[in-house]
């Protein structure tokens, strides 16, 4: 299935990490992605941690497509979901409103201001926990215990 989420907003202060992404910054990174997408090449996750984050095949959920800045600041995303364990319980997480979209990526901080994002490259959209519904990280294990649970009865 196909989603549209929002990643952040430009020259804003981010919940959680306190770090300000300028829109200059952020045109750049996006162009460089969508460059990626066009050739099909970026996958996302549930909740990535540690080495999940090379994007182990096991773990895809999703690909992403669309990345684009609206004109009030804001970052958006398209994503489809995959015919994978993790897709499916990627369609059943959106469907619960139990996750957000994020951004994925390396940055280098202003040594002046270190809040504000110098350069970023964006890796990938992941799904995460849904902050504004503050859902514990546990929860996302628990779909996935529900997910296995699941598919055991087809």
């Amino acid at each position: 299935m196909k989603y549209t989420g929002k990643l952040l907003i430009v020259d804003k202060e981010m919940p959680g990490s306190g770090r300000i992404y300028p829109k200059s910054v952020m045109e750049e990174a996006i162009k460089a992605m969508n460059e990626q997408i066009k050739e099909k090449k970026i996958y996302g996750l549930i909740e990535p941690s540690g080495s999940e984050y090379t994007n182990n095949l096991n773990s895809v959920s999703h690909t992403v497509d669309n990345l684009h800045l609206e004109e009030n600041g804001e970052v958006w995303a398209d994503i489809e979901t995959i015919q994978t364990p993790q897709g499916r319980l990627a369609d059943v997480m959106i469907g619960l409103n139990k996750c957000a979209f994020a951004a994925r990526g390396f940055a280098t901080l202003d040594e002046n201001n270190p809040n504000v994002v110098k350069t970023y490259q964006i890796v990938s959209v992941d799904l995460i926990q849904n902050r504004e519904r503050t859902v514990p990280v546990e929860s996302v294990k628990w779909y996935k215990r529900l997910w296995n649970w699941f598919k055991k009865l087809f």
